[in-house]
């Protein structure tokens, strides 16, 4: 499974699917990066996020602090269905305009210029988290599977 690593509460709220959209500062060119793809929550929540008085606002909508979400670990999946640049996500939203802009969404991501806002559909929430590094970009992260006849775990 492809699988992208992000900072907690942004993993969370993806997969619980709060947040829809995916800030990078790279455009994924490539077709085969679209599709379904795993969301790995960070081992570590770095300072801005635990601070940021919007954040957990959001998160205290849903009942989620900062403090108990899971960390270092694949929470489930959501479908990479389109991309395009900061610049045309603000004007498709018309951020300026606070009646029109989706307020929630704004704060969730990076919406300086030069970046890029994927957009996530499909959030799938595992029943059970799976304990895995996380790593830069991309990355796979190869299923374990038990040999029927040695009851051994092998990875495929």
């Amino acid at each position: 499974m492809r699988v992208i690593s992000l900072y907690q509460p942004y993993a969370s709220l993806l997969v619980l699917g709060v947040k829809k959209w995916e800030t990078r500062c790279w455009y994924p060119k490539s077709k085969e990066i679209y599709g379904t793809i795993g969301i790995h929550a960070t081992a570590v929540t770095p300072k801005w996020a635990r601070e940021d008085p919007e954040l957990i606002r959001i998160c205290a909508k849903y009942n989620l602090t900062i403090k108990n979400l899971p960390r270092g670990v694949i929470l489930g999946t959501c479908d990479l269905i389109s991309a395009m640049s900061t610049e045309d996500w603000r004007l498709k939203f018309d951020v300026d305009q606070p009646d029109t802009r989706p307020i929630d969404e704004f704060w969730l991501g990076d919406y300086k210029p030069k970046r890029f806002a994927w957009e996530m559909q499909n959030p799938v929430l595992f029943d059970h988290p799976i304990k895995a590094k996380g790593f830069q970009k991309f990355w796979n992260y190869e299923t374990p599977k038990v040999n029927a006849k040695t009851g051994q775990l092998h990875l495929f």
